[in-house]
């Protein structure tokens, strides 16, 4: 168990940083914290978070210009696997369905074992941070691309962004206005929040005031 603790240690470590510079520094890295993530899950098998964080890994490289387009989707696949591990042995982690839900999205892989993931995920933590993120990200890809699936999100992807426009910390903000912009959803942001109950003119200086402007 010691071994084990050590040889995720490491790998997490190496994940973390990854986390904090948006990227990994070479496919020989990738490879090392793979090692140790292995090495942990073989002296300590079956232990979610050691599952979770080798499915983190992969996916890390799946989204890493390091590779071609080809192993990407194969680590992508391989990252889904180990996150579906996981869920077994806790199928109450809303983190890990979220995250199923945009390696899906991430996989163009949009079904319904997507949505079911989104729904998961919101049953078991409507109120994680990275719950409310995954539903607007996939949320708004589903929704702004008439998908037959959008009638199963609305009321989730209404939800969750007023869930989180109700946060004041400014990295809900800041990650919540990246996901409305990446996915052009200003206008939509505007006519949804149009009669909250709260204070929105952070939102509103940032996508509304053209909107405010029109004849």
């Amino acid at each position: 168990m010691v071994s084990a603790n050590l040889y995720f240690y490491q790998a997490n470590q190496l994940e973390t940083n990854w986390y904090d510079d948006k990227s990994f520094s070479s496919a020989t890295q990738f490879e090392q914290a793979l090692r140790k993530i292995e090495q942990a899950n073989l002296s300590h098998p079956n232990n979610p978070h050691y599952l979770i964080t080798q499915g983190l890994i992969y996916e890390w490289g799946g989204i890493s210009n390091e590779f071609d387009k080809k192993k990407q989707k194969e680590l992508l696949l391989q990252a889904k696997s180990y996150y579906l591990k996981a869920v077994e042995r806790r199928p109450t982690w809303p983190v890990t369905w979220a995250t199923l839900a945009i390696l899906k999205w991430r996989l163009e892989e949009i079904d319904q074992e997507m949505i079911d993931f989104l729904q998961q995920a919101d049953k078991y933590g409507q109120h994680t941070d990275e719950v409310s993120q995954a539903w607007l990200e996939v949320g708004f890809y589903v929704y702004k691309t008439k998908s037959v699936y959008t009638p199963q999100i609305i009321k989730g992807l209404r939800k969750h962004l007023k869930l989180s426009m109700l946060d004041k910390r400014q990295e809900i903000r800041q990650s919540t206005f990246s996901i409305v912009k990446r996915h052009n959803a200003g206008l939509l942001l505007c006519s949804w929040s149009a009669n909250y109950d709260f204070d929105t003119t952070w939102y509103d200086k940032n996508f509304c005031q053209n909107k405010k402007n029109q004849p």
